[in-house]
């Protein structure tokens, strides 16, 4: 058993493991800026670098400071956020669609059957900026399931809401 282990610790250490390397560089703690008619330096020392470039005899070590970096910050514009309410649910003559939103949105609504045909009132528009009740009269429809679905002004389905008539 001794032996073994000490053949397997010989031939063990003749092998060596090959592991990938990152190259840091590190610069001293210190930085300024100095800035001529037609040219700006500025340099933060400190820090790793993070990209090297080169050109002809010049070398370029750069890092997180960026004295006018190539990208801007991109702001999303917020989505509009839809807060809805349908009650009752199920209904027997009427319902109520409580609507609101954070942004000024405008809203259309269609009421289908579960075969996707377009039933009962006509649907509506509306623009919501402010807290909304929309009342659905459902007196002429028949019981069963219904779909009542919100779309944009852009036709973007926002939200389908099933609704139960008794």
């Amino acid at each position: 058993m001794r032996s073994f282990i000490m053949i397997c610790l010989l031939l063990g250490s003749g092998l060596s493991v090959a592991a990938q390397s990152l190259d840091r560089f590190v610069i001293a703690a210190t930085g300024t800026q100095a800035q001529t008619a037609s040219n700006r330096l500025a340099y933060t020392v400190g820090e790793l670098a993070i990209e090297t470039g080169t050109s002809g005899t010049f070398t370029l070590h750069e890092g997180f400071h960026q004295t006018n970096p190539p990208y801007g910050t991109a702001v999303e514009a917020p989505a509009p956020l839809l807060h809805y309410r349908l009650y009752p649910n199920p209904a027997t003559d009427r319902t109520v669609l409580e609507l609101e939103s954070n942004l000024p949105i405008q809203l259309q609504w269609h009421l289908y059957d579960v075969q996707g045909r377009a039933v009962g009132p006509p649907g509506g528009s509306l623009q919501l900026r402010d807290p909304q009740q929309v009342a659905i009269d459902l007196s002429q429809l028949a019981s069963g399931t219904y779909y009542l679905m919100l779309t944009s002004a852009g036709h973007q389905l926002l939200e389908t809401l099933r609704l139960e008539k008794r």
